[in-house]
C-alpha cells in the first residue's frame, strides 16, 4: 500500500503542475499493477478543497468520484492516530509539518505504510518512521 498525498493527487490532475507530467505516468503505471494507494479523511478534505480552488468543481468532483470507485483506499483515523498524529507534530515542530501530513504519518505508522506519493519532499523527506529509516517517496525526486 502507497499513501498518497495531496501534491501528488494535484499534480495528477493539474495539467499546469510542474510535475503532471511523470506523476500522471507513475499514477498510471502504479494504479494498473494494481498497488493500493490510500488517502485518509482529512486527505480528502484537502485534496478536494485545492483542486476545487485552484481548478474548479468538476475536476474536484472527478476526484470525489475516483474514491467513490475504489481508485483510493480511504482510512478512516480514530482518536488513537490523532494522539500519535500530535506526538508526531510535537517531535517536529520545527518543520511546520500540520494537521494533514501528521495524521498521515500516524497513518503510515498504524499501517506500516513505507512509501508515499508525494512531491512534499520537505515534510516527508524529514519524518522517520518507527519501522523503518525513511519513508520512500515516489516517484523519485528529479524523475
Amino acid at each position: 500500500m502507497i499513501l498518497a498525498d495531496t501534491s501528488g493527487i494535484f499534480a495528477v490532475i493539474n495539467r499546469k503542475d510542474r510535475h503532471h507530467e511523470v506523476s500522471k505516468k507513475w499514477f498510471r503505471s502504479t494504479t494498473a499493477s494494481g498497488e493500493a494507494l490510500a488517502i485518509t479523511q482529512p486527505l480528502l478534505t484537502e485534496s478536494w478543497r485545492l483542486i476545487n480552488a485552484r481548478i474548479g468543481p468538476d475536476q474536484a468532483d472527478t476526484f470525489w468520484n475516483s474514491v467513490l470507485k475504489g481508485l483510493f483506499i480511504l482510512i478512516d483515523i480514530d482518536v488513537t492516530d490523532l494522539r500519535l498524529a500530535m506526538e508526531i507534530r510535537t517531535k517536529y515542530a520545527d518543520s511546520g509539518i500540520g494537521f494533514v501530513d501528521a495524521t498521515s504519518f500516524a497513518i503510515c505508522e498504524r499501517h506500516r505504510i513505507s512509501r508515499a506519493f508525494t512531491f512534499d519532499w520537505k515534510h516527508f523527506g524529514i519524518y522517520r518512521p518507527t519501522f523503518a529509516d525513511c519513508l520512500e517517496l515516489v516517484p523519485a525526486a528529479g524523475s
